[in-house]
């Protein structure tokens, strides 16, 4: 019987218990059955009347904020604020529809009827008063500035008619006193209308007499006929004004007065019904929570004796189940727990059980089995990602090294006394060397976002100089290929300033920007950023780059953001590419939080474009950082390592043509035994990586040691230029990096940037020595 009782799901059990429990409930509660649901009932409809209640102060604060709003649209004229108004209007009418649908008291029923009529009227007065802005609006805007522009208009063709033809002074006075009173009436005018001036209103009023007093003088004197007509079209428009005039003070105090008097009114007689419908729901829910309590008290004796019952056969279920399941259940998951730990051949208790503690341990061991097989596969994943990322350090030395000798001797070779044939086979192999070395960097760029290892810099940049900076590096090549290059930046809120990742959203723009060129023969290509205010601080800046290229098909836009795809081979016969850089771009825009698109048609051109979110950026001080002067005049003593003879050539060279001294290490134990010597000065160690015996970072760790030389600049020269081998180089001591291939810019570069930071310091007298 007992096996027979273990083996029943828990399910069973757990019935079985509580049903003993619930009959002795049930037989001693049944007596309080009638309270209960008599107390129910008022429980009921107490959070009816409460939530009502709180609905229609919910109501009331709607009605304000319209209120407010309706305040805030006098200043603006913004559709979407009586959009927005519309909105909460029809919101209100539909929540205090549902209390209304939801109520039951007459003398309640009667004030939310009469809120309805209240709201009703509320909403057409919204409507009223987009009709009475929209006619201030265009007297205040329109009819106003046309009236007096053509009152002044008509003021300087009489001047110059009197000025045209001899005439008495005096009739030129009186003109130029008309020209005059009428710009008074303009500043009088525009005074009243902007600052709600009062006086200037009564001053106009009392300048329009003295202008026709004026013409009244003029018609007097001598003035031939199309004087006096223009005379009869100023008075004319004089008389136009003062009626626009009025009617412009008119319409204005309509509007003030329907949102001022009108609505606010109708907005204090809806709270005053909120109040008074509040007070009587109050004196309700009192009534109500009185007999409730009388409720409560005979139904907690009845329930107390049954819960002293209940509690005392729970308790007794309760022992059983600790002893029979609980227990059980605190193996399995100390199985887990050693799991966690790593232990994969932990044994499952229970399993041999019919019941859910059964199939939960059998579960478990399923669970064990497969966290052992994914253990496995997570090891070998990550063997394989390192593999990846050591194929990938060692493939991009092994290329940039052969670069570094071929693209630095065929830059020596462009800067000496070369035919022109020659000069264009060297410029043939240097534009070759740099499309590898681009393919390079955008595979290695590639590789580092599938891996999540790219990192996004928050700081504050000017987007006109972004815009700037793209000008300036595609202009050359955009007037080579008589294209029109338009960089423009819109922002109606006056945006300057952004924080963000500057340098990854140059890499996007110039990426576009270079393929809208690459595949324009004729025509434009332009770049607009515009901003979009979201709230105080953010904004969603709308990034455009179109061109009047060979566009792009449909089947063809499918594919443009994969990895090694182009629209079809022939674009790549004919405008070469990886069709790497699209790929790129669109990982990196998704990384900053927004989605390239594009639009295009064949033969008429292409559009892409995307959005991001950033935040207001603050203007960079006057002690930021400058740019650096790359043009490094000091002659310095650099140490060269590498155990590369071709590395030492090409480096040797270049720095001796910069002016300055050169000695050679060809390995790191060299150096270190070079500067051991303390009487001989070096200002700079440019460091390879990669050499036997001793490395580059080895090596810079020994120098560093060295009392006399904690303080030397020492730079890496290598091909390996990951994120994760500079920060080794970093922590090793050392300064920068210059990549292979290295070019004389970027010594000039590296040495500028030291000397900036105080790094390369003049050498003693007594320390100076010949290399």
């Amino acid at each position: 019987m007992t096996k027979h009782f273990s083996n029943l799901p828990i399910g069973i059990k757990i019935g079985l218990g509580l049903v003993l429990v619930f009959v002795v409930f049930g037989i001693q509660a049944f007596s309080s059955y009638n309270s209960i649901r008599t107390t129910s009932n008022a429980f009921k409809e107490f959070e009816t009347l409460s939530r009502n209640t709180v609905s229609v102060l919910v109501i009331d604060k709607n009605i304000s904020e319209i209120q407010k709003t309706a305040l805030a649209y006098g200043q603006t004229g913004s559709s979407s604020i009586i959009q927005k108004m519309n909105e909460t209007h029809e919101m209100i009418s539909k929540r205090l529809s549902d209390v209304l649908e939801k109520t039951s008291d007459q003398d309640r029923r009667q004030l939310l009827e009469h809120m309805i009529v209240l709201l009703n009227s509320y909403g057409n007065n919204i409507k009223a008063l987009k009709r009475s802005y929209e006619y201030r609006s265009n007297m205040i805007e329109n009819e106003i500035p046309k009236s007096l522009e053509e009152g002044m208009l008509s003021i300087e063709q009489l001047s110059n008619s009197l000025s045209n033809r001899p005439s008495p002074p005096n009739h030129r006075i009186l003109a130029n006193e008309l020209r005059l009173a009428w710009l008074e009436i303009e500043i009088a005018t525009y005074h009243f209308i902007n600052e709600r001036k009062y006086e200037e209103r009564k001053k106009v009023k009392q300048l329009v007499p003295k202008m026709k007093d004026m013409i009244s003088r003029l018609k007097l004197k001598s003035l031939d006929r199309q004087e006096l007509s223009e005379l009869e079209k100023i008075g004319a428009t004089i008389d136009q004004f003062i009626g626009v005039f009025d009617r412009a003070v008119q319409s204005n105090r309509l509007y003030l007065s329907l949102l001022n008097v009108v609505m606010a009114g109708q907005a204090h007689e809806f709270a005053q019904l909120v109040e008074r419908l509040r007070y009587e729901t109050i004196a309700q829910l009192e009534d109500i929570a009185s007999k409730g309590d009388e409720r409560v008290t005979e139904s907690r004796q009845v329930l107390l004796a049954s819960l002293l019952i209940s509690l005392l056969l729970l308790g007794m279920i309760a022992y059983y189940y600790e002893v029979s399941i609980s227990r059980a259940i605190n193996a399995i998951v100390g199985t887990f727990r050693r799991l966690l730990e790593g232990d994969f051949e932990a044994l499952v208790p229970g399993a041999e059980r019919q019941d859910e503690i059964g199939q939960l341990a059998r579960a478990a061991s399923a669970y064990m089995e497969m966290s052992k097989k994914f253990e496995d596969a997570k090891v070998k994943a990550e063997e394989s990602e390192k593999l990846k990322s050591e194929f990938l350090a060692n493939m991009s030395h092994e290329i940039r090294t052969p670069l570094n000798g071929i693209l630095g001797m065929v830059s020596l070779l462009q800067d000496s006394e070369v035919s022109d044939k020659q000069k264009h086979m060297l410029d043939t192999i240097d534009t070759c060397g740099d499309n590898l070395l681009c393919l390079l960097n955008d595979i290695l760029d590639l590789s580092k976002i599938e891996a999540g290892q790219v990192d996004f810099e928050q700081r504050s940049f000017n987007l006109q100089d972004l815009l700037k900076r793209l000008e300036g590096l595609f202009s050359n090549l955009a007037d080579r290929k008589g294209l029109k290059l338009t960089c423009e930046f819109k922002s109606p809120d006056g945006l300057e300033f952004v924080i963000g990742d500057e340098v990854r959203l140059q890499q996007v723009l110039s990426n576009l920007l270079s393929n809208a060129i690459k595949f324009t023969d004729s025509g434009e290509v332009k770049v607009v950023i515009e901003s979009r205010k979201l709230d105080r601080e953010s904004y969603m800046l709308d990034f455009k780059v179109s061109d009047t290229g060979i566009g792009i098909d449909t089947k063809s836009r499918e594919a443009l953001f994969e990895a090694f795809s182009q629209a079809d081979s022939s674009i790549t016969r004919r405008y070469g590419g990886t069709g790497l850089g699209l790929t790129i771009c669109s990982k990196i825009v998704f990384l900053l939080g927004g989605v390239i698109q594009v639009e295009s048609q064949l033969g008429r051109g292409s559009c892409f474009s995307f959005s991001i979110r950033l935040s207001r950026g603050e203007a960079l001080s006057h002690n930021a950082k400058k740019v650096v002067d790359y043009e490094f005049q000091r002659n310095l003593t650099v140490l060269i390592v590498d155990d590369n003879g071709v590395n030492i050539e090409l480096a040797h060279l270049l720095l001796e043509k910069m002016g300055h001294n050169v000695i050679e290490a060809y390995q790191g134990l060299q150096a270190v035994e070079i500067l051991e010597d303390q009487n001989l000065w070096v200002d700079v160690v440019l460091m390879d990586i990669q050499m036997p015996i001793m490395d580059g970072v080895q090596a810079t760790t020994t120098i560093k040691g060295m009392p006399h030389r904690k303080d030397i600049p020492i730079l890496a020269m290598t091909a390996n230029v990951l994120a994760e081998d500079r920060e080794r180089y970093q922590k090793a001591g050392m300064e920068g990096l210059i990549s292979k291939p290295i070019r004389k810019r970027d010594l000039q570069k590296a040495f500028s940037e030291l000397a900036e930071n105080q790094r390369l310091p003049e050498p003693p007298e007594e320390n100076k020595r010949s290399a």
